[in-house]
């Protein structure tokens, strides 16, 4: 599963950065954004350097998101249970998303999986896992916008190519972020970082 997540990884991040065009900004638009980009923005950017496919940092679609997703935590949890002659087994996944207005985030996902074979032999499962580093947003063609996570935790840049986690968002709303495949995370703002 999770050599699988790394190409498909690896394939959203070659699309996406595939094309090398970047629109010119106006003074307005600079001073703008640099109204709403920390230190933990500029640390992404200077990472992408000029490798940003179509991505646009400086638009009014990017400043206003980035003011929407600062404090915010995102929140998902999903579960399943299939039950069959065999046995039942169960999953849980959740994942909660943090980002700080100095630009740093917080990504922790746990996940757990009970197999009963119905003879009484249960095999249960545990996963856990914690990033850390700095967050940037930028528009995209077609209306979305993307987040990119980048941090240099050994087990970050072990697991996503260059530290760089791109979430992808088609969709938002107040209390809700919604991604191009129709999953939804919950939305709660104004929670400041410690």
């Amino acid at each position: 599963m999770k050599t699988v997540f790394k190409i498909t990884l690896a394939i959203v991040l070659l699309i996406a950065f595939q094309s090398c065009t970047k629109e010119g900004t106006t003074g307005t638009e600079l001073e703008e954004t640099a109204n709403v980009i920390s230190a933990g923005n500029r640390i992404v950017r200077d990472v992408l350097g000029t490798d940003i496919g179509e991505m646009k940092f400086d638009t009014s679609e990017a400043n206003e998101f980035r003011v929407f997703i600062t404090n915010s935590v995102l929140f998902a949890k999903t579960n399943d249970r299939n039950s069959g002659v065999g046995g039942t087994d169960f999953s849980e996944f959740q994942e909660q998303l943090q980002f700080c207005a100095d630009g740093s985030f917080t990504y922790n996902a746990s996940g757990f999986s009970s197999i009963n074979s119905g003879s009484g032999g249960n095999i249960v499962t545990e996963t856990a896992s914690s990033y850390a580093g700095n967050w940037e947003v930028a528009a995209l063609p077609d209306n979305l916008r993307i987040i990119i996570m980048h941090g240099t935790d050994p087990d970050m840049l072990e697991d996503f190519p260059n530290g760089i986690i791109p979430f992808f968002v088609a969709n938002h709303g107040a209390d809700f972020v919604a991604l191009p495949s129709g999953d939804l995370y919950n939305r709660t703002a104004n929670q400041g970082c410690n």
